[in-house]
């Protein structure tokens, strides 16, 4: 099952292949994306390694063990958030190409969500699918 707080090995389509992979974080469960009226869709984030980034969002920084696969001093790269269908991720990680990792611990979970709605790096749609999943019950409300 997909849900909030999973992380999945996804790739990143640089140069039209999908070998580049990195870690990203789901932080809704499936629910309604009322701007295109699909059902079951998740909102991920990407973790990024520090060590040779041009430019980073310095709004939540990891340091290793932070999370099980966290090796280097990280970064969630909000820019690059995506809207993802449940049975796309899923089929995707039957088939091998997505690899499901650990799950994050509630502190590092909050940490995230609250991050996305203080960054600067955020494309708005993303805002307002969170807000969305928050009334929708598929996400802490981390508004208040």
């Amino acid at each position: 099952m997909i849900n909030r707080k999973v992380t999945i090995l996804l790739p990143t389509f640089i140069r039209e292949s999908d070998e580049l992979k990195h870690l990203f974080f789901v932080l809704t469960e499936p629910c309604i994306d009322y701007e295109t009226n699909q059902e079951q869709m998740l909102l991920l984030v990407n973790c990024s390694s520090v060590e040779g980034a041009r430019r980073i969002d310095p709004t939540v920084i990891l340091e290793a063990g932070d999370h099980p696969f966290i090796k280097h001093q990280s970064y969630i790269n909000y820019s690059e958030a995506r809207i993802e269908n449940l049975e796309y991720l899923e089929n995707g990680i039957k088939q091998g190409r997505f690899i499901k990792k650990e799950i994050a611990d509630d502190g590092l979970y909050f940490r995230i969500l609250k991050g996305l709605m203080q960054t600067k790096r955020i494309e708005r749609r993303y805002i307002r699918f969170i807000k969305s999943a928050i009334a929708q019950n598929a996400c802490l409300d981390v508004t208040k």
